[in-house]
């Protein structure tokens, strides 16, 4: 082979491999900018939520100061308490130098304290009205603007405020006396208490959507949806519904009188076991409602136990008019979550089959013609002590279909 050749492929090999070096210690640089630009953006990152959670633990032990200085802590003993842990667990986060953990912690304390200091300030001055219990997801905010906060019991609310229920349910007092029992996927804006002329104080709530149950005591409250406005009268029952796709409501007097008129005009009065249904701005002729459902068996507080039963039989007294029933059972007394909702019932018992231990409650309202449903009966409690060894906890079921 002439010398010239050889040379030439070597010159040849060189040169590629020149280049692909060049192309990977490129590539490479790149790489390693990348790299020391993203270890850079971590410890930027730490270091910021390491002087966050410093400042927002300071301010929470601010918080905390004030509260053991105030009168009524006690009132507000289970929110101080959780609040007092999640410090603890931010400063176990901290200790790992786990800050971002430590961060959430850190104001998920601060927030429940603000809340708790808040209530305790303002309860007996500007407050419209006060959550008495809480079940699942139920959110408030104070006004138009303000920011979505986590309800809780015995948490203060002020004329302007919403309250949005996710898939929880809330109680909700009035400073008149008024229970609000707001259901799931509602929201209600707190309205202001009016002084009327020769009368004590009114509470009035706006709702956007959604389900609420009112007990008025010894005044009367105002609930008012887009199209039209129900004054319940004092020592009443109903309940008000209302669908904003639609545009359609459901005004029900379970106890009670309650005077409902559209922002057409029309009025309607409603006495005990009677309902009305909103259209637009049109509210129909009055309808009778079915009686509730008087529960028989079993007794209310009922103990069972696995290994001696695994079958419990409910059962009510029938309603005349009746087509059909409605069951519900669950595990809270606000009815959130339902183990059992059905509303096929065609005769007046159920059997459940019992798989696990717990405290349940049942109710059951009666459905007539044209899908009408009267109000719930009283609630009912039983508890299922569980076998020994003790079994896997599971819901109960409807061991039958009838």
């Amino acid at each position: 082979m002439p010398r010239g050749s050889r040379e030439h492929r070597q010159r040849d090999w060189y040169k590629i491999d020149v280049d692909t070096l060049r192309g990977v210690l490129i590539f490479a640089s790149l790489i390693g900018v990348a790299y020391v630009g993203y270890l850079g953006w971590d410890v930027l990152e730490e270091r910021y939520d390491r002087g966050k959670y410093r400042r927002v633990l300071h301010e929470a032990r601010d918080l905390q100061r004030s509260l053991r200085a105030s009168q009524g802590l006690t009132d507000y003993a289970d929110e101080y308490t959780t609040a007092r842990a999640n410090l603890r667990s931010a400063e176990e986060f901290a200790t790992e130098e786990r800050w971002d953990a430590a961060l959430r912690g850190a104001e998920r304390g601060r927030s429940l304290l603000a809340r708790i200091l808040d209530s305790m300030q303002h309860a007996e001055t500007n407050g419209q009205a006060q959550f008495i219990s809480v079940s699942r997801e139920v959110e408030f905010r104070r006004g138009e603007r303000g920011d979505w906060q986590r309800a809780f019991s015995r948490g203060v609310l002020y004329a302007g405020d919403y309250i949005k229920t996710g898939n929880g349910s809330t109680e909700i007092m009035g400073i008149d006396g008024t229970v609000y029992t707001v259901r799931s996927d509602t929201v209600i804006i707190i309205g202001r208490t009016t002084g009327l002329e020769g009368k004590t104080t009114q509470r009035s709530i706006s709702l956007t959507h959604g389900w609420v149950n009112l007990s008025t005591a010894s005044t009367s409250s105002t609930i008012a949806t887009p199209d039209a406005s129900a004054e319940v009268n004092e020592d009443s029952s109903v309940l008000v519904a209302y669908d904003g796709t639609r545009r359609e409501g459901r005004f029900a007097t379970y106890s009670g009188t309650m005077d409902i008129a559209s922002s057409s005009g029309q009025r309607r009065s409603l006495r005990q076991l009677e309902q009305v249904v909103q259209r637009g701005r049109t509210l129909s002729e009055k309808r009778r409602l079915p009686a509730a459902p008087l529960p028989v068996d079993p007794e209310d507080n009922l103990e069972l136990r696995l290994d001696e039963t695994d079958q419990l039989v409910l059962s009510w007294q029938p309603v005349p008019g009746a087509r059909r029933y409605a069951l519900q059972v669950a595990r809270n007394r606000l009815f959130v979550a339902n183990i059992i909702d059905v509303e096929d019932r065609s005769s007046t018992s159920a059997t459940l089959g019992l798989r696990g231990d717990g405290s349940f409650v049942w109710r059951v309202a009666a459905i007539g013609d044209g899908g009408i449903t009267g109000p719930w009966s009283t609630a009912r409690r039983f508890r299922v002590s569980p076998a020994v060894p003790v079994i896997e906890q599971e819901e109960p079921v409807l061991a039958e279909a009838s």
